[in-house]
């Protein structure tokens, strides 16, 4: 009998440790990003991150840029950083470099994961941006 009673209280405290360690996960924050993620972008730059949830490589570039080097095509987040120019205080994303194709605005200061951006035509703007320029 004793030995029984012992074998039940090591079951019991197992089980125990389990669910805490369940719950530390939950509590860890699943889906967010990681303290240690940058997400600041400096005055006067628009930045972008490969992954979602500033996640991955950052670039970082003026307001206006015609090409967006190697972020070509693989930007999952953005954030604007505060206009230095009062007479812009909007950037507009373009699909293709040089300033055209389809395109969307945003706000100084805004952030966006761009898998929940849409895109004209179906999807989302995730890995779909290869320009931008200042706007109004």
């Amino acid at each position: 009998m004793l030995g029984a009673d012992m074998g039940g209280d090591v079951m019991k405290k197992m089980r125990i440790a389990g669910v805490v360690a369940v719950l530390a996960g939950l509590v860890g924050g699943v889906g967010l990003a990681p303290a240690t993620a940058d997400s600041g972008c400096a005055d006067g730059r628009v930045c972008f991150w490969t992954d979602i949830n500033y996640g991955g490589a950052k670039y970082s570039a003026p307001y206006r840029n015609g090409y967006v080097g190697w972020m070509n095509d693989q930007a999952s987040t953005f954030r604007i950083g505060k206009t230095v120019d009062d007479r812009y205080h909007y950037v507009m994303f373009y699909e293709n470099a040089g300033f055209w194709g389809s395109r969307f605005y945003a706000k100084e200061f805004q952030a966006f994961n761009l898998t929940s951006l849409a895109f004209p035509g179906g999807g989302s703007w995730n890995d779909k941006i290869s320009s931008h320029d200042e706007a109004y």
